[in-house]
């Protein structure tokens, strides 16, 4: 999980996938980006991004082991 502070446009997330010697089927990665509300359900003044329509993303990881 990343949060994307107040007045910030941007934030890192580091996605890094384990090498291993196991032949394995392609994984992936969702990112998927939600509004954080308070408890009560009601965004606080301000503490809220709109969300448009490239909301989510996907990563495919390849197996090097083929």
């Amino acid at each position: 999980m990343a949060v994307l502070p107040n007045g910030a446009s941007s934030v890192d997330l580091v996605v890094r996938p384990i090498d291993d010697t196991l032949t394995e089927p392609t994984e992936i990665v969702l990112l998927r980006l939600i509004p954080n509300f308070p408890i009560t359900g009601v965004p606080l003044p301000g503490s809220v991004y709109r969300i448009g329509p490239g909301s989510h993303g996907i990563a495919r990881i390849e197996d090097n082991d083929k």
